[in-house]
């Protein structure tokens, strides 16, 4: 049995990103960049002025002062859009608004709030700007930098940067079609709610938490609802859901239990079981493979164990998959609020609130009761408090680490 760090490492690893295509830079929110991108051009592409002021040389105003100021000839005026304006020569000043181009041969922008205008002329009264507020002709980007690398998945910053430097489509990996099946005889549908009134009927969380947590990813759910525990209905659902998509989520049915055919199944069309059962609590019985090629990982069917074995499994698995080089959630250090007693063999991963100290200290607290079919402590957590095994308590206030939950954590490139 691997532990969750080696469990996570097998089943990425055993995958190979989807096929690549172009997309318009306003459509990639989300998708992973294929190759390499370069600035085709420089950013800025002209010398512009950090802030409102007047344009001079810095020689011309070194000795300014309150008691003593500088008095020059105000020659022109230039804002943001203007064509870059003449040269400019030794005892004048040019009035220019922030970003805006600024004159050859100047090296200074003195603040408006250190001058005083009358009719033609501004009186500088201070020199601490000398040699100072004028931005550099690709001081943020040299023309052929990179940009973009391969494997960065695009969020809007980075968006936003490749559209100033002129880049109008990207090369991307496609969107990851995530299948995603619910098994077992209890279950109904949201839409069928009010069969669930009657014992022993529950609604399939797992299905509507499964769908929104691959949505936000970037990928493409596709529900196949609910299969019974019945192996012939399982099988055909398996191979359909194969077919469809680029990867499988099954939940429930990959125990030890007599109606547990999910693993038997995918076995009987000719898949792989690669991987059974992981050292941790929640989520121990976790499998994963292939049918029919495509990869396969069965969830267990409690919904916190759902979750994260998510978390921890699935979600780097569609990352990898989208073409990311970073793809495991990155833990954070963390004070503990409570006590908190280990398992001797296996890690745990506990439901956890956090909050800050005034000093900026990160705490977690537990987010309610730790079984894995409360529901409800899933609603309140921000992250899995990672508990390794041990036999001690560990006394409240101990560092740990825990792993934030949501769609976009800091990531790694190493589990």
């Amino acid at each position: 049995m691997l532990g969750p760090r080696e469990a996570a490492r097998r089943i990425v690893d055993a995958l190979v990103p989807l096929p690549v295509e172009s997309r318009a830079l306003m459509e990639a929110d989300g998708a992973v960049v294929a190759a390499t991108l370069h600035a085709p051009i420089a950013m800025p592409r002209w010398r512009n002025s950090a802030m409102d002021g007047f344009a001079c040389h810095a020689a011309d105003v070194a000795t300014a002062t309150a008691a003593a100021p500088v008095r020059l000839p105000i020659v022109g005026s230039v804002r943001a859009g203007d064509d870059v304006p003449p040269a400019l020569a030794r005892g004048a000043a040019m009035r220019v608004a922030t970003g805006a181009p600024v004159p050859d041969g100047c090296d200074s922008v003195i603040r408006v709030e250190d001058t005083t205008t009358a009719s033609d002329t501004v009186s500088i009264a201070d020199a601490r700007d000398a040699g100072r507020n004028v931005r550099r002709a690709g001081e943020d980007v040299h023309q052929g930098a990179v940009v973009a690398r391969a494997g960065d998945r695009l969020h809007p910053g980075r968006i936003g940067f490749l559209a100033s430097v002129g880049i109008r489509e990207v090369s991307v990996h496609r969107a990851v079609r995530v299948a995603i099946i619910a098994t077992g005889d209890e279950l109904v549908t949201l839409e069928d709610f009010d069969a669930a009134a009657r014992p022993p009927r529950i609604v399939s969380s797992n299905s509507v938490s499964l769908v929104a947590a691959v949505r936000a990813l970037g990928a493409i759910p596709i529900d196949h609802g609910i299969i019974r525990d019945d192996a012939e209905a399982l099988t055909r659902a398996l191979e359909a859901a194969a077919a469809s998509a680029d990867l499988v989520l099954t939940t429930a049915g990959v125990s030890v239990g007599e109606y547990d055919h999910v693993k038997q199944c995918v076995q009987g069309l000719g898949g792989r079981v690669d991987l059974w059962r992981v050292r941790m609590r929640p989520g121990s019985p976790l499998a994963a493979g292939h049918i029919a090629g495509t990869p396969w990982i069965g969830l267990p069917g409690n919904p916190v164990s759902t979750l994260v074995t998510f978390t921890l499994f699935a979600a780097p698995a569609i990352r990898r998959l989208a073409g990311a080089t970073a793809v495991y959630p990155r833990p954070v250090p963390v004070r503990t609020h409570d006590t908190v007693q280990p398992a001797p063999t296996l890690t745990q991963f506990l439901r956890v609130a956090i909050d800050s100290d005034d000093d900026g200290t990160l705490r977690a607290r537990s987010s309610g009761v730790q079984a894995s079919n409360i529901v409800s402590s899933l609603a309140g957590a921000d992250a899995v408090l990672i508990v390794p095994p041990g036999d001690a308590p560990i006394p409240g206030g101990s560092l740990l680490q825990a792993i934030p939950l949501g769609s976009d954590p800091l990531l790694s490139s190493t589990p």
